[in-house]
């Protein structure tokens, strides 16, 4: 079955994930607080049962909510940031992984 590997990054404080496929809540991660020496919060890795899918994450409270279509075998992670207290959610391909720099900047 694919999986989609999320990376929770960048000033979240303690909000709670809402993770969707296909309209269909799988998951909730509660208390995403972000390290500053890491620039990671968590690492979640959920499973699809079909390719490509339909990714919805809402974080709560009032950062929102952002859709996105993963082509799940084509991406090696899915970077999920808050920036400014906007929501940002940027699907990270193999071939981007590959070029460098690396990293969630």
């Amino acid at each position: 079955m694919p999986e989609i590997e999320l990376h929770f990054t960048d000033t979240f404080k303690g909000e709670t994930a809402i993770i969707s496929l296909d309209d269909r809540e799988i998951l909730r991660v509660d208390g995403l607080k972000s390290d500053f020496r890491t620039g990671l919060a968590r690492r979640v890795t959920v499973k699809s049962e079909k390719d490509p899918v339909s990714l919805a994450i809402e974080v709560t409270p009032g950062a929102g909510k952002q859709t996105a279509q993963i082509d799940v075998a084509q991406t090696k992670f899915v970077v999920v940031s808050l920036q400014k207290g906007a929501l940002r959610v940027n699907p990270v391909s193999a071939d981007d992984y590959a070029r460098e720099p690396r990293g969630y900047a």
